[in-house]
């Protein structure tokens, strides 16, 4: 089986964070700046959006406070 080449959004992580970057360390700071999970599940290439989630499940605590306190601020208004 012939090697696949690289996906450009592996491509640009590199060249932000060097060769060996962890590419799991970034798809974290996406999801906690508010990238969406679909969108992370396709540059991750996973087939399903529950093995994205559940990878990453450690991240949505802080966005579901985050998402509490916005629907506060929305109500408080």
């Amino acid at each position: 089986m012939a090697p696949t080449q690289p996906r450009h959004d592996d491509i640009v992580i590199r060249r932000r964070f060097g060769e060996n970057a962890s590419t799991h360390a970034v798809k974290q700071m996406l999801l906690a700046q508010g990238v969406d999970p679909r969108t992370i599940m396709e540059t991750l290439g996973h087939a399903q959006i529950s093995l994205t989630l559940n990878t990453y499940s450690h991240v949505l605590p802080a966005l579901q406070h985050e998402a509490a306190a916005k629907i506060d601020a929305i109500l408080s208004r």
